[in-house]
């Protein structure tokens, strides 16, 4: 044990005659301890707190502390797993000083890593720490390692190597930088509650303030990080201007504002046109909006965007082309896109083959004729969803001609056993008799998926076939779902009621005057779906749904392209580009 860690360990102690001795009996593990409670103290966290992210209790950690306890090498395993380190045996002093630099203020190399990170210059910068790594025994060289992993995005690295710096000495600008790193890191492994300690200790700079913020929207915190951000926003440090209104368009976005979200996404591609990342997210608002107005508008300039941003080896890009092609019914477009997510590696949380699969649907649900035939018969000979699926949009496309044994045939059924079918394809059965104004045989199918009938159209369907088996409870109860919206059908609901009433009351039958105020069944308006069912099956995903979001990185290199550079004239501060 050096005379410095004794000196720490036993404050007060270290020149009393013949104290070593006494020290190795009452704390023979002292070295173990020290660097424990080192590694803890540079986490900035308590015996509890650091017990809670090893999986054991105070107790243990209070023991291993003391220095009067070995430890399993197992528990080592642990502690270094939670905090993104390693340890290693030393014989002898721990601390080597054959192969250190003259001076650590005067490092020529790790001057010329600073100088590439500060420019930006990410390879000449992984040059110079490839140098440093064969001597990284200081810790403003082991900080440099931490931000060059960084660059690289292996968080994992990053955070091993910015702990490890942390528990040396380092100029105040220089331990917030490591805190800075290490916290941010953490985002990127997705660990946002311990990001959230390590950036306690990351200073007030802008990328500080805006990587909380960050934290916030991974825990959920949407509330704090509307005000944080708004925060951000408004402190006009120019040169993080874009960074701050990214951040701003992604907490809107969570917060479930999309035209506010829209808003500062457009200014900051107005400061920065060409940024994929921009691109994307601006993209993805536009089809949340599309499909919640219905506008194909919308749709039409999100295309725009991911075809500039596209990169047919990059799956997020390829998936949100596909989405859109498919709410367009471009077929030959989202098909290809399908094919080629399939054959792409998997994005780090996303399920590909229900990615692929939302594309198909998305495409299936607004096709008609013989341009859905042929979308079906493509997606099956390709394998791009199950067959379950194929089997439900061939009965659509019969029921879509009013063919109702040709529906039922198609999803494998017996014609006496529908009802063990799924909701979606017992309306799909309905709708074929729908189109051939069959409406008492739609009335058993219709009737007990009530629930998932939408408002107007589909509570409308049922009503008439209700009526056409003389069930006025259930027609009445139909219509006033409707009676309840603003739209125009509830107009037509309120004359349906009083026609109901009448028939009740046997003033006359009024049946044949009530089909004139239900809608009429032109195939056109009965087989979409989307008339039938509560919404698409295939719904663009929205905030509340993460996969919503362009699949974001959540430690924001996006903000490090665009931040001020957080410089300061103290020796050995270092600049996260």
């Amino acid at each position: 044990m050096s005379d410095s860690a004794r000196i720490d360990a036993f404050p007060g102690f270290a020149d009393v005659p013949g104290l070593d001795e006494a020290r190795r009996r009452r704390r023979p593990y002292a070295d173990l301890a020290l660097s424990i409670a080192r590694l803890r103290s540079s986490l900035g966290l308590t015996q509890v707190e650091f017990a809670v992210r090893v999986g054991t209790t105070q107790s243990v950690i209070s023991r291993l502390e003391s220095g009067r306890h070995g430890i399993q090498i197992s528990l080592l395993d642990r502690i270094a797993a939670a905090v993104g380190t390693s340890w290693r045996v030393a014989f002898g002093e721990a601390e080597g000083v054959a192969d250190e630099p003259a001076a650590e203020v005067d490092d020529p190399l790790l001057a010329a890593f600073n100088e590439a990170n500060t420019a930006a210059d990410l390879d000449a910068a992984h040059r110079h720490a490839v140098r440093i790594s064969k001597a990284a025994n200081t810790p403003r060289r082991q900080l440099a390692l931490a931000l060059d992993a960084f660059n690289q995005r292996r968080y994992d690295h990053a955070l091993r190597w910015a702990t490890r710096a942390q528990g040396g000495e380092l100029p105040a600008a220089s331990r917030e930088v490591s805190h800075l790193v290490a916290g941010r890191a953490l985002l990127g492994l997705r660990r946002p509650d311990q990001a959230n300690v390590m950036l306690e200790g990351a200073g007030d700079s802008p990328n500080a303030r805006a990587a909380r913020v960050e934290v916030l929207i991974e825990q959920d915190r949407i509330a704090e990080a509307v005000d944080a951000s708004g925060e951000l926003l408004e402190s006009g440090v120019p040169t993080f201007r874009a960074g701050a209104e990214f951040l701003a368009a992604r907490v809107a976005w969570h917060d479930r504002r999309p035209l506010d979200a829209l808003v500062h996404i457009g200014a900051f591609r107005g400061l920065q046109p060409t940024d994929r990342e921009g691109l994307l997210l601006q993209g993805a608002i536009l089809g949340h909006l599309g499909d919640a107005t219905g506008d194909r508008a919308a749709y039409e300039t999100a295309m725009g965007l991911f075809e500039s941003a596209y990169e047919d080896t990059d799956a997020e890009t390829v998936r949100l082309l596909g989405l859109t092609a498919a709410r367009l019914g471009r077929s030959d477009q989202a098909l290809t896109a399908a094919r080629r997510l399939r054959d792409l590696p998997a994005v780090p949380g996303r399920n590909p083959s229900g990615d692929v699969e939302a594309i198909v649907t998305g495409l299936l649900d607004r096709l008609e004729d013989l341009a859905l035939d042929s979308a079906i018969e493509t997606a099956a000979a390709d394998e791009l969803v199950e067959l379950s699926v194929v089997r439900s949009y061939r009965a659509q496309a019969a029921a879509s001609r009013g063919e109702f044994e040709e529906a039922v045939e198609a999803l494998g059924l017996e014609p006496g056993k529908i009802a063990e079918a799924s909701r979606s394809d017992q309306v799909r059965c309905a709708t074929a008799y729908l189109v051939g104004a069959r409406y008492a045989d739609a009335y058993p199918l219709l009737h007990p998926n009530v629930d998932a009938l939408s408002v107007p159209d589909g509570q409308l369907f049922l009503a008439r076939a209700a009526l056409a088996r003389r069930d006025t409870t259930t027609a009445r109860q139909a219509l006033r779902r409707v009676c309840e919206g603003d739209e125009p059908a509830a107009e037509v609901a309120r004359v349906a009621l009083d026609l109901v009433t009448a028939i009740e009351t046997s003033q006359g039958d009024a049946l044949d005057h009530i089909q004139f105020a239900l809608p009429d069944t032109q195939p056109s308006r009965v087989v979409d779906l989307r008339w039938a069912m509560a919404g698409p099956e295939s719904q663009w995903e929205g905030p509340q749904q993460r996969g919503g979001e362009p699949v974001h990185d959540s430690a924001s290199p996006v903000l490090d392209r665009f931040a001020s550079v957080w410089a300061t004239d103290m020796p050995g501060a270092w600049v996260t580009h």
